[in-house]
């Protein structure tokens, strides 16, 4: 599976769990497709990775949709900004 740009942006450690996550997702898109199993796979997988890697929540759950939608899952992937960068977005308006 082609790696996603915003893996860069994790950490040194959540790096292959991030990539082993995904080519499980991949399984269970070819499997059940975009379908209630499917989602619900997507859901456990994420949540194993977020107790592993708490801080970085944020960036796992943007790798996540962005895999979903390259397997077409979903046609664009809703990315989250962390909140520091919401922040600071909206003192500068």
């Amino acid at each position: 599976m082609q790696e996603d740009a915003s893996v860069h942006r994790l950490s040194p450690a959540a790096r292959d769990p991030m990539a082993r996550a995904g080519e499980r997702l991949r399984l269970h898109y070819l499997r059940h497709h975009n379908s209630a199993p499917f989602w619900t796979a997507y859901q456990c997988i994420q949540a194993e990775l977020i107790a592993d890697f708490p801080d970085e929540s944020v960036q796992l759950c943007n790798v996540m949709a962005s895999i979903a939608q390259r397997l077409g899952a979903l046609d664009t992937a809703h990315i989250i900004h962390p909140p520091e960068a919401h922040d600071a977005a909206s003192t500068r308006s």
